[in-house]
């Protein structure tokens, strides 16, 4: 019974906080033994356990006096406390201040086993902390030692720093000498290659100028795709056929030279103008496009009137030009003419024939169509008839030369079909006829080893003679000379061979590509003709091969560009394409003649013997 329940409880507990069960706190309290160092307060002193009370005598055993002998209060009160210490019943009053002490004593037991066990807890995460820190004072001092080692090799290192550096500068200074000495060798190198190379190409030329051979060069227009490509050494084209096609995969065609898609127009003329140059030495030079519709073939050969586009016919004339002012210095005088005609529907049309003055402001009409082929009985050579023949007097003026292309231009016949916006419908003839003539005033020698000494200082050291003069004396004059060549250079710009189903064209469009289809295939026939050897060569089938018959028959150069589209689209026309340069290319023409003006009488003794040639070969045949 207490006042805070007062109801009597049916089973009365004497102590109504029991003992806590031993657990960890336990465990830990019994372990520890706290220190002054632990901050716990300190604890109250022990009491020493009650004893039973004798009369008269205190707890401490000591004798008091009595109850009546105190008397009073007092008395009472001792009384009380002595029936208190011996078991006696207390009051109410008396009994709860000792439950709030026993309260108060088992919180502070509490209190104290949780700060038992906090501090346990503690010490074992400082524990945990200290092996932590002698690992990682461990793995600094390893660290140290590494770092102490790494600087002493460094001190050693840096001693011997400026050994190293000498050392490194030997090295560097001999690579350098070693570098130089490359780099002149390869210099070296490529001069020799580059030599070797000129050799070899002199000599093929050479070879193929003995042997009279068409000289066959490729070029490959850019495109998207490439099923035609150019070998690494210049020469060799490569075409890959589409899978499931019949035959080889790959086939491989060799010519005197091929042009990658991004070869550029210097770079075509470059392997041109040596044989542009033989018509200033009296060469009959005939130079032609030949491939597809839309291969770039007059990009080739005509291009843009100036800039670097310029194709090989401004190209030429500048060439020409250049090479006649050299020419000029040494006492040759040129005459130059030049006619553009075009072979439209087997129709020689001229392109120059509203050439007013030379200042190409004329009308876009390209002539009446009346021109025509003749051959002189007398020199079996071929000419045209009602073809204007337009004298060049400086072919190194820009404005002269660009009236005639700009004239030729505008008369040419163009459509546009299909496969190309811009196709030429005609076969365009470019032909500079060159007259050279070089007069030679005569030389003066002198046979005698000591020479008479002129009496006159003030007189000419090499006085002329008159006519009185002996043989013999002093000053010989040797007979004049003169000579003369004759050349000529014609660009031909073919019409592109195409297909039908391709181009789609129709109606007059539809005969013009017959036309040219036919022209070139007499073309082809011409040179199978050629290639086999064989006694008549059908020139006359077209007037494109009766045209080329000078150049064609052996008596000047011949060079053919083939012009290649790479799409697989135009796999079978690039085909066919070059297996005819392979087969141009094994032409033999024979060694081409220089062309010289000689004086009439041994002009018409050289026609009487070519006549007789002639009616001997036709009675043969």
């Amino acid at each position: 019974y207490s006042k805070a329940n007062p109801s009597p409880d049916p089973n009365p507990n004497p102590n109504p906080y029991p003992k806590p069960q031993p657990d960890i706190a336990e465990e830990a309290e019994a372990s520890l033994q706290p220190t002054p160092k632990d901050n716990l307060k300190p604890k109250a002193k022990a009491r020493a356990p009650l004893r039973p009370l004798q009369p008269n005598r205190g707890p401490d055993g000591k004798k008091r006096a009595s109850p009546e002998a105190a008397g009073g209060a007092g008395a009472k009160k001792r009384r009380r406390s002595v029936r208190l210490r011996a078991g006696g019943k207390p009051n109410a009053k008396a009994g709860g201040g000792l439950q709030e002490r026993v309260h108060e004593l088992e919180w502070n037991q509490a209190a104290l086993v949780a700060r038992q066990a906090e501090i346990f807890s503690k010490k074992q995460a400082a524990a945990s902390e200290l092996r932590r820190m002698t690992a990682e004072n461990a793995s600094l001092a390893a660290q140290l030692a590494e770092a102490v080692e790494r600087i002493e090799a460094l001190t050693t290192a840096a001693a011997a720093q400026p050994e190293l550096q000498h050392r490194v500068a030997e090295l560097e200074a001999e690579l350098a000498g070693a570098r130089e000495e490359a780099a002149a060798e390869n210099v070296t190198l490529r001069e020799q290659v580059a030599a070797l190379q000129e050799t070899r190409r002199t000599q093929h030329n050479l070879i193929q100028e003995l042997r009279g051979n068409v000289r066959v060069f490729a070029r490959v227009r850019p495109g998207e795709t490439a099923c035609v490509r150019v070998g690494a050494d210049g020469e060799t084209v490569t075409l890959k056929k589409a899978p499931g096609g019949r035959g080889e995969s790959t086939c491989r065609f060799a010519l005197d030279g091929a042009f990658s898609p991004g070869a550029t127009q210097d770079d075509v003329f470059a392997h041109v103008k040596d044989f542009v140059q033989s018509a200033l030495d009296g060469y009959s030079v005939c130079l032609f496009s030949y491939g597809q519709t839309g291969s770039g073939k007059t990009h080739t050969m005509v291009g843009t009137p100036s800039g670097p586009e310029r194709g090989i016919l401004p190209r030429a004339l500048e060439h020409v030009g250049e090479h006649i002012a050299e020419l000029e210095a040494l006492g040759w005088t040129f005459e130059l003419e030049a006619t553009f005609v075009e072979i439209h529907n087997e129709v020689i049309k001229d392109l120059l024939a509203n050439l007013d003055g030379g200042d190409g402001n004329g009308g876009g009409d390209a002539g009446n169509g009346n021109c025509d082929i003749r051959r002189d009985p007398r020199t079996n050579e071929i000419h045209l008839t009602n073809v204007r023949q337009v004298p060049i007097t400086d072919v190194r003026s820009k404005a002269e030369v660009g009236a005639i292309y700009r004239c030729a231009a505008r008369a040419r016949t163009t459509k546009a079909t299909t496969l190309n916006d811009t196709s030429s419908r005609s076969h365009a003839i470019f032909t500079l006829n060159v007259a050279a003539t070089n007069a030679a005033q005569g030389r003066w020698t002198n046979p005698n080893p000591n020479p008479i000494p002129n009496p006159n200082p003030n007189a000419s050291p090499n006085p002329i003679p008159n006519a009185n003069s002996k043989p013999n004396s002093q000053f010989e004059l040797q007979p004049l000379t003169v000579r003369a060549l004759r050349g000529a250079l014609s660009l031909v710009d073919l019409a592109g061979s195409e297909r039908i189903a391709k181009s789609n064209v129709t109606g007059a469009t539809l005969r013009e590509s017959l036309q040219i289809n036919k022209s070139l295939s007499c073309l082809s026939d011409v040179f199978a003709a050629l290639s086999a050897k064989a006694s008549h060569v059908p020139y006359r089938n077209s007037k494109l091969t009766t045209l080329l018959q000078p150049a064609l028959s052996g008596a000047g150069k011949t060079m053919m560009l083939v012009n290649l589209r790479p799409e697989a689209a135009h796999e079978a026309e690039s085909l066919c394409t070059l297996r005819f340069a392979e087969k141009v290319n094994g032409v033999e023409l024979g060694r081409a003649q220089q062309q010289q003006l000689l004086p009439q009488a041994q002009q018409q003794g050289q026609t009487k013997r070519r006549s007789a040639r002639l009616r001997r070969r036709q009675s043969v045949v």
